[in-house]
């Protein structure tokens, strides 16, 4: 399980470039009921209409467990990691509430996030309760 953090971790740093002014990169690997494995990462999207020269706008579309539903079919697990930019250490990733919703209607079964270096979560979507644990 924390094999699959680690993944959704590595998805997210991949292919960032250094003009890319996030903090944090985001990455989500889901795990199928036919055991394929697939994954998203988060974007920025840019909104020209604010700022013609650099404006990011907040798109559920750029979030990387939306981008994974369109993949992932219906039952499946998922795994969200978030990694500091400079220090790629993990950090909160829990879905918020746009995400929950989508992955609550492609009825996901659960989803394992990470918290800090030491912690993750798992949320349950059929119940909206959520487990801590320490590494």
């Amino acid at each position: 399980m924390l094999d699959m953090l680690e993944l959704a971790a590595e998805y997210a740093g991949l292919g960032n470039n250094e003009n890319d002014t996030r903090s944090f990169y985001l990455g989500a690997v889901g795990c199928r009921t036919d055991n394929r494995i697939v994954h998203a990462k988060n974007l920025s999207v840019i909104d020209r209409s604010i700022d013609q020269n650099r404006a990011y706008r907040k798109s559920i579309q750029a979030h990387a467990e939306y981008r994974l539903t369109r993949k992932l079919g219906f039952g499946a697990t998922v795994y969200v990691a978030r990694v500091a930019r400079g220090t790629k250490e993990f950090a909160m990733a829990r879905p918020c509430e746009l995400c929950q919703a989508v992955l609550r209607s492609y009825r996901v079964e659960k989803v394992y996030y990470s918290i800090n270096e030491s912690q993750y979560g798992i949320w349950f979507p059929k119940t909206d309760k959520d487990r801590i644990y320490t590494v």
